[in-house]
């Protein structure tokens, strides 16, 4: 009989999503749809953060990005968009090779090898990127929690129509670390929990081993850091096409970050899925032991 308490046996496997799930930004699909190029977004963006930083005024990229959208949509270079038009754009997004099957093999199989035990496996998305556009997207429904960046709803000052008119939350890479301790103690399933209070560690729904956080680099070292020093376990994927996504994913193991790297395809039998179908079992194998 296993000793681990019931309430600890959910395996919780996190994902960002921008480089990780997908090899653009929803950003990207966002400005396709609208019918504007996204690399010209980008080298305005570029130049709108560095006006802000010229002011002499400190803001980070999240605020910065999604500040400028809104900029956008108020001074109607881009069409009204609200948070319905971000949910519709969001399916149109792409995804890595096999990312939709493994969502769902990887949960059959705890449920199958496991599930007699009570152990349960939940996929998180952990991104700076738009919530409703993920939460549109073709992941969605195998999908358990989506922390991510959101807007609010408005009316738009000229025209009156519904667009995103205020920043929610915008999940940058401090808010990232800080979810792993929302879900390590169980804060996102019970919002009256306080995450900044003191808990038992054996009172933790979900202890730091059985999480594992796949992740690409940019906005994700912080909360590496916080898991790789507290047994979650850390896998960096890359753009097979792109060598310079490679070095990253490099430098985070050289720099102890990760514990180890694969090219960004989930389809059953690659690299990537056996890392991570063999780190599953090995939690769920202990979780019942």
């Amino acid at each position: 009989m296993s000793n681990t308490p019931h309430t600890q046996r959910t395996i919780v496997v996190a994902h960002d999503l921008d480089g990780t799930l997908a090899p653009d930004t929803v950003l990207h699909t966002l400005m396709g749809k609208c019918g504007y190029n996204a690399e010209d977004f980008f080298k305005k963006l570029a130049i709108f953060e560095q006006e802000v930083e010229d002011s002499g005024l400190d803001m980070d990229l999240e605020h910065a990005y999604m500040n400028f959208l809104l900029k956008w949509v108020n001074y109607e270079v881009l069409p009204a968009i609200d948070n319905q038009y971000l949910f519709n754009a969001g399916k149109e997004h792409p995804f890595f090779p096999g990312v939709v099957d493994y969502l769902q093999r990887t949960k059959q199989m705890v449920q199958k090898e496991f599930g007699n035990h009570g152990v349960t496996l939940e996929h998180h998305i952990v991104s700076t990127g738009l919530r409703q556009m993920i939460l549109g997207s073709e992941i969605a429904p195998f999908v358990d929690y989506v922390f991510a960046s959101e807007f609010m709803d408005g009316k738009h000052v000229n025209s009156g129509q519904t667009t995103i008119q205020y920043i929610a939350k915008a999940l940058g890479p401090t808010e990232k670390a800080d979810v792993f301790f929302r879900i390590n103690k169980g804060q996102y399933i019970d919002k009256l929990i306080d995450h900044d209070d003191r808990m038992p560690h054996d009172q933790r729904p979900v202890p730091f081993p059985n999480m594992m956080f796949l992740l690409d680099g940019f906005t994700d070292r912080r909360a590496c850091a916080l898991l790789f020093d507290r047994g979650s376990y850390n896998i960096a994927v890359h753009d097979p096409n792109s060598e310079k996504s490679k070095k990253t994913v490099t430098k985070l193991f050289e720099n102890r970050r990760v514990h180890t790297y694969a090219p960004a395809n989930y389809c059953k039998g690659s690299a990537l899925s056996v890392i991570i179908d063999a780190r599953i079992m090995q939690v769920g194998e202990r979780l019942v032991r």
